[in-house]
């Protein structure tokens, strides 16, 4: 039986069966192989188109910001905040393609902080990135599976940025009910709202259905046409949209190859 030998998030060695094609054949062959993840993962990033009118609609119940905070997302970068985003990086972490590790940035932030401010200044004027900002089931189906995308901290940094400023308006724009994204909420809140909800209709002798929808690969799949139209929505300062805009549109991806690669056999 042919397998192909993988690391793990967790960094243990797992063995996966060979692809499998949609119908039902096995790819032992690894030119096939990369030819198969190819045209999986084409498929899978290809855009589908959103309704116009159903976007326009949903936007006019958007929540909107405040002029303050509208102010304060698209203030300029400072210093302080972008040394306070490189001590939030999680260490033990692979490098992007550039080989600079957070660790780097977290010892040097003192000696680079001010010409990184630079760089990233100047991607907020020019609206370009620098060339290091990128992006239990059957193991022989492709589409359980996730590729890993090793992105650069310096990108990393410009994100976290970003993200501690939208932090302080999640309240505003997010539903208080939402425990995804939102500081101090977390995955359990649903479970003990679910948990209430039962025992409430039992105490009441209601009727009770749930409803569970799960999106294949949502976040692979979304839209970015709808994303770049959210911030509008929400009054986000233009500048904050063309910042998150140029953040998805302008980076570059790099995909390596080995194609030294041998299935190893076991019987």
């Amino acid at each position: 039986m042919s397998q192909i030998g993988q690391c793990g998030e967790k960094g243990n060695f797992s063995i996966a069966m060979e692809p499998t094609q949609e119908d039902g054949t096995i790819v032992t062959e690894a030119a096939e192989m990369r030819r198969e993840a190819t045209k999986f993962y084409i498929d899978l990033y290809i855009a589908e188109d959103c309704d116009p009118s159903c976007m326009e609609e949903l936007f006019k119940e958007l929540p909107k910001l405040s002029p303050e905070q509208s102010s304060m997302l698209g203030a300029g970068l400072e210093l302080q905040e972008m040394a306070f985003a490189v001590q939030q990086l999680a260490v033990g972490r692979s490098p992007g393609i550039n080989g600079l590790p957070n660790e780097f940035y977290k010892h040097f932030v003192g000696f680079l902080g001010t010409d990184l401010l630079e760089v990233f200044k100047s991607s907020f004027i020019n609206r370009k990135l620098p060339v290091s900002c990128t992006r239990a089931r059957d193991l022989g189906l492709l589409k359980n599976w996730r590729p890993v995308a090793l992105l650069c901290s310096d990108y990393k940094i410009l994100l976290k940025c970003l993200a501690n400023r939208l932090k302080q308006c999640m309240h505003t724009i997010v539903h208080n009910n939402q425990s995804y994204c939102i500081p101090n909420h977390t995955i359990m809140d649903n479970l003990f709202l679910v948990r209430d909800v039962i025992d409430l209709c039992r105490l009441n002798s209601c009727d009770l259905g749930f409803l569970s929808l799960d999106q294949e690969k949502a976040f692979d799949r979304a839209y970015h046409d709808y994303l770049f139209q959210v911030g509008g929505g929400l009054s986000c300062p233009v500048r904050m949209e063309r910042v998150q805009n140029d953040l998805i549109s302008l980076h570059s991806t790099v995909i390596p190859e080995s194609r030294n690669h041998q299935s190893q056999r076991s019987e």
